[in-house]
């Protein structure tokens, strides 16, 4: 790349539907490492963020994928994020619910050294080119002028208003504590 300073990491839509291998074999080329979103393919994503939301295929119902789930006993997430990891990709999978999380940690951890490579080959066949997330990055990328509650669905409730008397406490709280800083700075400085 004719880049000034090289990425460490880039950042991209991955799974076994959209598994961008020329881009995983120029970061490889290059000492960068690939991490992966929507490496679950995002079934539960805003439907402004999707690609026709209502055409997606099912990644987590593909037979390919509920197959070696079954032979090794495991879910069709941990085949999904084993796959990537044995593919050299960092993964940010995510989720609401923090059991699943643990859940998806543990299985991918346990199941990915065991996947043999015709599993791996299985699942490198699903290739399709699939993106679930409408204009990748661009999508999610704050643009200047906009505001929060066109970048989020969910706007966070507003905060409550401020008076000047809890302003005026607040910068004297700051203002304690840089002054505190500042002594305890001074006093390790003498000591």
């Amino acid at each position: 790349p004719d880049l000034a300073v090289r990425p460490a990491v880039v950042q991209v839509e991955l799974h076994p539907y959209n598994q961008m291998r020329a881009l995983r074999a120029l970061c490889a080329s290059h000492g960068i490492a690939v991490t992966a979103y929507s490496s679950l393919g995002s079934p539960a994503r805003p439907a402004k963020y999707q690609v026709q939301a209502d055409a997606h295929p099912l990644l987590l119902a593909d037979p390919a994928i509920t197959q070696v789930a079954t032979a090794h006993g495991a879910s069709a997430a941990a085949v999904a994020l084993g796959w990537a990891m044995r593919r050299g990709v960092a993964l940010i999978p995510k989720s609401a619910h923090r059991e699943r999380i643990a859940s998806n940690l543990a299985g991918t951890l346990a199941l990915a050294p065991s996947l043999s490579p015709g599993d791996l080959a299985a699942i490198d066949a699903l290739e399709r080119g699939h993106h679930y997330l409408a204009a990748g990055w661009r999508g999610y990328a704050w643009k200047r002028g906009q505001s929060l509650q066109e970048l989020l669905d969910d706007a966070p409730p507003p905060l409550p208003p401020v008076g000047l008397g809890a302003a005026l406490l607040l910068l004297a709280c700051c203002c304690a504590l840089v002054v505190c800083k500042a002594r305890r700075h001074a006093e390790s400085r003498d000591a």
